[in-house]
């Protein structure tokens, strides 16, 4: 049995109870058995959990590309975010108006325009499904 400090940032870590079968459970830093295994001279493992953390020689190290990292993912997000604004913007500036529509379907007078009616009402709703 061991313990561990778990690191989910450079500051915050829980501590992790290694049992022999290798099953794990974490524990209140004032366990009394982690207390005791800790009084007892033993050495505590160290582990980073955090997604730009690593243990070099013992210690817990930031990665230093992370606020570069985190800022061109935080860029991209917002590219999309913005590109889904603009595509949004130009489906409704294409959309043409409810007169416009009423009076296509009010001018359907015989097969070949309901057809091609049926058509362009097909292709939205293939549009609006494949944009879901």
């Amino acid at each position: 049995m061991y313990y561990a400090h778990q690191y989910i940032d450079e500051n915050t870590y829980q501590i992790a109870k290694y049992f022999d079968n290798g099953d794990s459970q974490n524990v209140s830093p004032n366990d009394f058995d982690y207390l005791k295994w800790i009084a007892d001279g033993n050495i505590l493992a160290l582990e980073a959990k955090g997604r730009f953390l690593s243990i070099v020689n013992g210690v817990v190290v930031v990665d230093p590309n992370k606020d570069a990292i985190l800022a061109a993912e935080e860029a991209a997000r917002a590219a999309k975010a913005q590109a889904q604004v603009a595509k949004a913007q130009a489906f409704f500036d294409n959309l043409p108006s409810w007169a416009i529509v009423d009076q296509a379907v009010t001018d359907i007078s015989d097969l070949p325009s309901a057809k091609a009616f049926i058509r362009k009402l097909a292709r939205i709703v293939y549009w609006l499904a494949r944009d879901q």
